[in-house]
């Protein structure tokens, strides 16, 4: 599956350091709630959970959830690793988003190239975006 360069804003967040990791984030996000309606901060544990408990048991559409807000942040995707399903749903949500306006905000501990376990496409959206190294 070939996916194209996606014409929403993308912002990654790498560092090492978790506190100036999250320092960083805290900071953009008062800058967004000046001017996004409707901001989901979530942590990447949360987005496999709803992945997984729509899978198995038909729960709410993450679609739903995810795909319609301003600003979708998500932490930590580093742990998306050996996760090719959760890694493709996860882009599915992005893709298939009704906000077209959407910016996605990722972080990590490290720079997606160097996460294994993630695959090419995965990496590459990624990386294609704004990445602030701290």
């Amino acid at each position: 599956m070939r996916l194209e360069t996606m014409n929403k804003p993308k912002i990654l967040i790498y560092a090492k350091d978790d506190t100036e990791k999250d320092k960083h984030l805290k900071e953009l996000i008062v800058v967004l709630e000046k001017t996004r309606d409707k901001i989901i901060h979530t942590s990447e544990k949360i987005l496999i959970d709803d992945i997984i408990e729509y899978g198995l048991h038909n729960g709410e559409n993450p679609d739903d959830t995810y795909g319609v807000c301003d600003v979708l942040i998500i932490d930590d995707i580093q742990l998306l690793g050996n996760s090719e399903s959760v890694q493709n749903r996860f882009l599915r949500i992005i893709h298939g988003s009704t906000n077209p306006n959407q910016e996605v905000i990722v972080t990590c501990d490290i720079h997606p190239k160097l996460i294994k376990g993630l695959n090419r496409n995965f990496q590459n959206h990624l990386c294609c975006g704004n990445i602030f190294k701290r």
